[in-house]
């Protein structure tokens, strides 16, 4: 399968490298996954790790759900067919900070 690369704003480039840090900090994800990561599917990534679990000894918990506020907080300003979805997916991410002691780590 060919793959063409989506060049990204700045905005979206922040969103993809949150994403790819949540990513990592939930100790890795499928292979299956980098295709979207190359093609700008960050809506895509962001509603498939709200079904993210952790393993006992695997990932960083607090790393990945401060990357996933941080990430849901600036894909919650666009307007699109998974608005509700990601709304609901962000503030399940900022319970899951709370409760791990993490918050947003989105700039001004």
């Amino acid at each position: 399968m060919f793959v063409v690369d989506r060049v990204l704003d700045g905005r979206g480039e922040r969103i993809r490298d949150l994403l790819w840090t949540a990513a990592c900090a939930r100790g890795g994800f499928p292979g299956g996954m980098i295709p979207w990561f190359r093609t700008g599917k960050l809506t895509k990534i962001f509603l498939l790790f709200a079904q993210t679990r952790f393993r006992d000894g695997r990932g960083s918990p607090p790393e990945f759900w401060a990357a996933m506020v941080t990430a849901g907080e600036l894909l919650a300003t666009e307007d699109g067919p998974d608005q509700a979805e990601v709304t609901a997916g962000l503030e399940r991410y900022r319970t899951q900070a709370t409760a791990v002691g993490t918050g947003s780590q989105m700039l001004p």
